[in-house]
């Protein structure tokens, strides 16, 4: 169970690491609905870590919601040093998820096929944030 909902959360995380779009042009209304949006993601994440802390929800829906949280930041980032910051932190979580994934893979609990789509996905994050930090000069 474990490992599937593991391999779920991975293979999501990989479509939606690069496929963001700019904050710059945005309609008001659109923006509107998307800052929105934002404010009840933070909600739901806040919940959810709270839930994971008291052990009533998994480790891969709290990592789904902060990182919803993340390209939901992504998609409002008017600067390039805002866009950095967000590639940042989805790096952190992304390097998180692969020593997690990594521990779990010692103790027989995932596949070595989790343990590579963990690291797929953080090199995914840290080759954005690369390309974000590179846009900056």
């Amino acid at each position: 169970m474990m490992t599937r909902a593991l391999a779920t959360l991975l293979l999501c995380l990989l479509v939606s690491a690069s496929g963001t779009a700019h904050g710059q042009g945005i309609a008001p209304e659109v923006e509107k609905i998307l800052r929105e949006r934002l404010i009840v993601l933070q909600e739901a994440a806040k919940l959810q870590r709270e839930a994971h802390r008291t052990g009533s929800a998994a480790l891969t829906t709290t990592v789904e919601m902060d990182n919803a949280v993340l390209e939901a930041e992504l998609e409002l980032a008017t600067t390039k040093g805002e866009r950095v910051r967000v590639r940042e932190e989805m790096l952190k979580i992304a390097e998180s998820l692969e020593t997690t994934v990594s521990q779990l893979a010692k103790a027989n609990e995932v596949t070595s096929v989790d343990v590579l789509r963990a690291r797929a996905n953080r090199l995914r994050a840290a080759a954005d944030l690369a390309i974000e930090r590179n846009s900056l000069q």
